[in-house]
């Protein structure tokens, strides 16, 4: 038997995460975000790169506003205008900061945000379509984490990938830049994925 496609998983995860309501998503993201704030690794960041959701990621924003709240250094992503799978990374410092981008994304608005030359976090939440039990991810297939997380194979940079347990799998496809997160955050644990 053929082993089943990136696009194949990826589209019958998103069918999975599109299937969630609002009330399921609320309430699961906030378990997962309760996860994420009982890691020594939370607590003790001073740098965090985080993402803004859509399509019913797990919604971050409460993670944001409690970075800010704490006087620790926010980093979202910005997708580059005209350059595919290229991302900037801009430190953030409150919501005003954050606009409608690429595809509606919010992102940091490049206008009045600091651009962050070379972005060594000490702790990454990152977004997914899927996870396997491994700690490899699958995106939306533009590439642009995938570019991201090359960069940090050499950092102290903690990967935390953020999901729903609906999107995890036992195994996913790779390739040879794949880089798996050390941590997967879901509403029912953290699962253990690299170790560095």
């Amino acid at each position: 038997m053929q082993a089943e496609s990136k696009a194949a998983i990826r589209k019958r995860l998103l069918t999975r995460r599109r299937a969630l309501s609002a009330d399921e998503i609320r309430e699961k993201s906030l378990r997962i975000l309760d996860n994420v704030c009982s890691l020594t690794a939370w607590t003790t960041a001073r740098r965090i790169l985080l993402y803004l959701p859509i399509n019913g990621e797990v919604d971050t924003w409460p993670l944001l506003r409690t970075v800010w709240a704490e006087h620790r250094t926010a980093l979202l992503p910005c997708c580059r205008s005209g350059e595919p799978g290229i991302m900037d990374i801009f430190e953030v410092q409150n919501e005003e900061q954050v606009k409608p981008g690429y595809c509606g994304i919010p992102e940091p608005d490049r206008s009045c945000c600091r651009l962050v030359e070379e972005c060594i976090p000490d702790l990454a939440v990152i977004p997914g379509v899927g996870f396997d039990r491994q700690g490899y991810r699958l995106g939306y297939g533009g590439g642009y984490y995938d570019r991201f997380l090359a960069g940090q194979r050499t950092t102290r940079t903690l990967l935390a990938g953020l999901g729903y347990g609906l999107q995890l799998v036992k195994a996913l496809p790779r390739e040879p830049w794949d880089m798996p997160m050390d941590l997967i955050i879901t509403e029912t644990g953290i699962l253990h994925g690299a170790e560095k």
